[in-house]
């Protein structure tokens, strides 16, 4: 899903992901990073806006590392920018697609549609009802102003924009190269930011649902913040993993750990909702995390336990990548999956 497609085989593709306090860019030949980037600790979102000013003196790094003019930089855009939607369409509206699109989902938009870049596919996967055969549609949609606002500061700084992806699937991308062996399982991806996690639920390379929350790791370093005087940057490691946290800390090891168990708790709630609500009719097999709390194999426990599911932290392995840093390596996922969008993929 493309909202922007500039492409040329004679560019070199890298994928830039901007999270919420961290960035990470990649470039890959043959399905392996032959370079990366990762600048973490700081705070690149305010509430579900980019902070400019605190970007673009990172951005100008980023300059640094890929200096080349033959290098685009394949960018995507946040669950919380994102407005998805999957419906059902009948066998015999299939060849009068666009018009039903129009009917069901752009009728039910929020905003005008001459105000968003939107993409859409009907998805191979059906199923059988008494009527006849019922594909997904899967529809995605991001306001132009934010699109904008983003590509010209990178634009302003010399760096070309290649693919404009949705975060959901330049993550879905990673998952299908990295860890998936078997396309006929049914299984969800969750990404875990500070401020919001999102949600993917996938069979056979098609999508049965996306969608955001409000939960996130972020109370948690707020308090080694606001309890113990720490910095940002050192919040997040102690989060990360508590052998940064030194002995005379002992109560945000406490604090810590049953930060992470609640957090678990409240995913789990959630996930066990949406399951609910979406139609679909098999049972989850795996759930691939993904977010710079994934390397936290405590949390992992916490979720397995709350979820009763398989979680599985995704991060870039030796044979993807032999040099990279371990601290990198879940960060580097999502950068990984936007680097595989290239000249000459499907859509």
């Amino acid at each position: 899903m493309n909202f922007l497609k500039y492409f040329d085989k004679k560019f070199r593709f890298v994928g830039i992901d901007i999270g919420e306090d961290y960035l990470a860019c990649v470039e890959q030949k043959d399905g392996r990073i032959i370079n990366s980037l990762v600048l973490d600790g700081k705070s690149y979102f305010s509430g579900s806006q980019y902070k400019i000013e605190a970007l673009e003196n990172d951005l100008k790094s980023v300059k640094e590392a890929f200096p080349d003019k033959d290098v685009r930089f394949n960018l995507a855009m946040p669950a919380t920018q994102t407005f998805v939607r999957v419906v059902d369409i009948p066998e015999k509206d299939v060849p009068k697609k666009e018009a039903f699109l129009f009917q069901t989902v752009v009728s039910q938009l929020p905003f005008p549609i001459e105000t968003v870049f939107y993409d859409w596919i009907v998805q191979p996967i059906f199923k059988e009802t008494p009527h006849g055969k019922q594909f997904k549609l899967l529809f995605v949609a991001v306001k132009r102003e934010a699109v904008e606002r983003l590509t010209g500061t990178l634009k302003s700084l010399g760096l070309e924009v290649g693919v404009l992806e949705s975060e959901f699937f330049s993550c879905q991308n990673a998952v299908e190269t990295l860890a998936l062996k078997d396309d006929k399982k049914f299984f969800a991806i969750l990404y875990i930011g500070k401020s919001y996690s999102f949600l993917n639920l996938s069979f056979a390379g098609s999508t049965f649902y996306c969608g955001d929350f409000g939960i996130g790791y972020g109370n948690i370093s707020e308090e080694f913040y606001v309890n113990f005087g720490i910095s940002d940057r050192e919040a997040l490691r102690w989060l990360l993993d508590e052998n940064f946290i030194g002995n005379d800390y002992r109560d945000a090891r406490v604090l810590r750990s049953s930060g992470l168990e609640n957090l678990a708790k409240e995913i789990a709630r959630n996930l066990s909702l949406i399951q609910q609500a979406v139609d679909f009719q098999a049972s989850i097999e795996n759930v691939f995390v993904l977010g710079p709390i994934s390397s936290s194999q405590q949390f992992i426990s916490f979720l397995e336990s709350s979820t009763g599911l398989v979680c599985t932290p995704l991060r870039v392995s030796e044979q993807i990548y032999p040099s990279c840093p371990i601290k990198d390596t879940h960060l580097l996922v999502k950068a990984f999956g936007l680097s595989l969008r290239h000249f000459g993929d499907k859509e």
